[in-house]
């Protein structure tokens, strides 16, 4: 099969460039990031052809549910539901440089990994990807 390609419009800095561009490698689409013109770049924005879907989560379901043939999205309703929580988690808790609750949160994830390999299921997910890039 032929890769996808696509571009970023991102700093190439930002943690959510990085995710996006984990992600992307994962599911197998190739990935161009552009630096945003004068005064954009606040929110990444992938585009898909004449499409355009923002926000560093949104992105990275796009990318899960229309890329992959395996289960980088889950391979359940629940699981899909449990990638979600992770992705939201993973921005409130460690999205920002400064993540007050960060020792705590990371405790949860610890506690959590206990008895197992991935976040969710038994293989890497959107998950995975999103908490270990924050």
């Amino acid at each position: 099969a032929a890769m996808v390609k696509c571009s970023l419009v991102a700093k190439a800095d930002d943690l959510a460039t990085e995710k996006v561009r984990v992600a992307a490698a994962a599911v197998g689409v190739e990935l161009a990031v552009q630096r945003p013109g004068a005064g954009g770049g606040a929110v990444p924005e992938l585009h898909l052809g004449g499409r355009v879907v923002r926000y560093t989560n949104a992105i990275l379901r796009c990318l899960g549910r229309i890329f992959e043939d395996g289960d980088m999205y889950g391979s359940s309703f629940i699981q899909t539901n449990q990638v979600d929580a992770w992705l939201d988690w993973a921005e409130a808790e460690l999205g920002s440089a400064e993540a007050p609750n960060a020792a705590e949160a990371v405790e949860k994830l610890e506690k959590h990994l206990e008895a197992k390999t991935y976040l969710v299921g038994q293989r890497m997910t959107l998950a995975d990807i999103a908490v270990s890039c924050s």
